[in-house]
């Protein structure tokens, strides 16, 4: 019966009773599923890096040491040891909150990761608020107009977003706002503070060239929701009744379309967070993406492993935040 009040003719859930009684089994059991996940991307990480031709002793010494060198080299970083063994210890490490030391700096992968994830926070966050700010209205005002000159403009101008690769639209952005009409710099990041401008200046280029696709998905996926949305009973029944047309839209529609909207949202900020790789090195922004480059290239495994293992446990948790802010919206998803 609360289930039923819940989904009235009305349309948005409201009548819920059961808030707390059921959402702590709810997140137990998908808390429950996030340390042998994690576990697996762990094997699968050790194992891609390793398997992998060349290792960080060849990158290092260079073709022509003798092997001598090589060996006590191999030795040192454990290189010798069987693959088991190697990732037995690395696990015994992560446990401990140490993902061991970059062979190429020697600095602790720890450190390395928290200078530069500040500035892939940043982007990915930015990324995200301009695909919300620009999808939600261009959606909303595609359904609400269908068939019109507003939904037909949306749906070519998101095809085209789509079909371009984020690469194309950073190099199109530098030539024209960077090095033709010289509004934006074209490389660097500053933080957020102090200086707010300078920040924003040079975020805005990677901004669109990251969020771009993202935000094409998004504002499709709006329409798409709510249309069916519009098309429901209890939608019918609103406007029969006389209610306005705005009201029904924002209201009734947009509130309960907004529903599948949450994943997609949380969702791509975790991949945004893992897809910021090529958008860092065209930028020359100092984030994981580039700090992952740079380990890949002289096959650097502890500094590959970490970001890797980063990227993948945010992911994660992501979608366990996103299953919990469904369940919060729309409480039929805990049953």
């Amino acid at each position: 019966m609360e289930l039923a009040r819940a989904c009235g003719t009305n349309g948005p859930l409201r009548e819920i009773d059961y808030l707390t009684d059921d959402m702590i089994p709810f997140l137990a059991s998908r808390l429950a599923q996030l340390v042998p996940t994690a576990l697996v991307i762990t094997v699968i990480v050790f194992l891609l890096s390793h398997l992998a031709p060349g290792d960080p002793v060849t990158a290092l010494a260079g073709p022509e040491a003798p092997p001598e060198l090589v060996a006590a080299m191999r030795e040192r970083y454990g290189l010798d040891r069987p693959l088991w063994t190697q990732y037995a210890v690395w696990i015994g490490r992560v446990v401990r909150g140490d993902m061991g030391t970059s062979v190429r700096t020697g600095q602790p992968v720890t450190t390395m990761i928290s200078e530069r994830f500040e500035a892939t926070l940043t982007l990915a966050v930015s990324a995200t608020l301009f695909s919300i700010l620009i999808a939600l209205p261009a959606g909303i005002m595609a359904a609400a107009r269908r068939g019109g000159l507003a939904d037909s403009g949306a749906m070519v101008a998101t095809s085209l977003a789509i079909s371009l690769p984020n690469f194309f639209t950073a190099i199109v952005l530098i030539v024209i706002f960077g090095v033709q009409l010289r509004w934006l710099p074209i490389s660097g990041y500053l933080p957020i503070l102090p200086d707010l401008g300078g920040s924003l200046a040079r975020l805005a280029m990677p901004t669109i060239s990251l969020g771009l696709i993202y935000t094409a998905l998004l504002s499709r996926l709006v329409r798409s929701d709510l249309l069916d949305i519009l098309s429901e009973d209890y939608i019918r029944t609103a406007r029969s009744k006389g209610v306005a047309e705005r009201v029904v839209l924002l209201r009734h529609g947009v509130r309960n379309a907004l529903l599948p909207t949450i994943n997609l949202v949380t969702l791509n900020f975790a991949s945004l967070l893992g897809g910021t790789i090529i958008i860092e090195e065209i930028f020359a922004i100092p984030g994981i993406g580039r700090l992952l480059i740079n380990a890949v290239e002289i096959r650097d495994f502890p500094v590959i492993q970490g970001v890797t293992l980063t990227v993948g446990v945010i992911f994660i948790l992501s979608s366990i935040l996103a299953d919990l802010l469904t369940s919060f919206a729309d409480p039929r998803v805990r049953l």
